[in-house]
């Protein structure tokens, strides 16, 4: 055996097949040209409009079988309209085509899914409030796609998980926002968001998801000679969500999360004009919660209480 003071980094390629292994070389190209045009058609409606081509391609060889997948000048174009109603209220609406690679999604055959492709619309409402310290926003949008990545119940010799497509999907939702300086002093960020997906038969679609989000968090710098010390404390919460698992007898379930909210609190001093430090406490309440479940029939827990102490510096 040589003597490790004499290692190079220099060692030859294990023989994988030898061992019951296979190994998969994949080669992906991408490049784009984009461009846009912004328009003021009045004083109260702006408009911009723009495109992009994408070109793609994947070359990949698990030792038996070769795939080849190239999309050349693809044209993803989109367009958006603004109009200020009056000083407080502005209107939007804006279009756009999809066009997203997934290379980091494969099938139970070890083979890169073919990109999603489809189109997302959107109109909203916004407003400035309070000499425009607060800012509020709704959107109501919808997103139709082909090749949508889903998971399977199964997981490559990697430990990933494989995924299948599926076409004609449809994704509506809503989103409201809130943000900004409600007094002196104190901010707030807050929003809620609802969705729904399904596939082309109205089965619905990444149950994994929550379908509904809500979060809210707030800041106050105290007064007078306590106002380098900044406080706050916020909350977020899901809805339930489940995915699919395989119990000891071999059937397919679904592993159920309820919904659940999570606490947090911070407090920031401001020691310096280049120093602050900031205390932080997740999971307030030290609930227990999972990420994920159903991946090799495991569940995996999310962080528990936790309390972050950092030094930030600022030259």
């Amino acid at each position: 055996m040589p003597s490790i003071f004499g290692y190079d980094g220099q060692y030859p390629e294990p023989n994988f097949a030898a061992n019951g292994f296979t190994s998969t070389h994949t080669t992906i190209e991408q490049s784009g040209v984009y461009g846009a045009v912004r328009l003021s058609l009045t004083d109260s409606m702006k408009a911009i409009l723009g495109g992009r081509f994408n070109n793609y391609k994947l070359d990949e060889f698990d030792g038996s079988t070769p795939t080849h997948y190239k999309k050349t000048a693809k044209f993803t174009p989109y367009a958006g309209v603004v109009y200020d109603i009056n000083d407080t209220y502005s209107a939007y609406a804006s279009y756009t085509e999809i066009f997203n690679p997934q290379s980091s999604y494969r099938n139970v055959n070890n083979q890169v899914l073919p990109p999603t492709n489809g189109k997302n619309t959107e109109v909203g409402l916004k407003g400035e409030y309070l000499d425009g310290r607060l800012n509020a926003s709704i959107a109501l949008f919808e997103t139709r796609l082909d090749n949508l990545a889903q998971a399977e119940n199964y997981a490559l010799p990697n430990g990933t998980w494989a995924y299948h497509t599926v076409n004609g999907t449809k994704s509506r939702g809503v989103e409201f926002d809130l943000q900004g300086e409600l007094a002196d002093d104190w901010n707030i960020y807050g929003g809620v968001a609802h969705f729904n997906s399904t596939d082309a038969t109205g089965e619905r679609l990444s149950a994994y998801l929550p379908r509904t989000t809500a979060r809210l968090f707030t800041t106050y710098r105290l007064p007078g000679d306590w106002s380098k010390l900044t406080v706050g404390g916020g909350v977020t919460w899901q809805s339930g969500t489940y995915q699919s698992a395989t119990n000891p007898q071999g059937a397919s379930v679904n592993v159920e999360q309820k919904s659940y909210a999570l606490a947090s609190l911070m407090a920031k001093y401001r020691a310096t004009r280049n120093i602050d430090l900031m205390l932080t406490v997740n999971n307030l309440t030290d609930r227990r919660y999972t990420l994920m479940s159903g991946f090799y029939n495991q569940v995996v827990y999310g962080a528990p209480r936790n309390i972050v102490l950092t030094l930030n510096y600022k030259l």
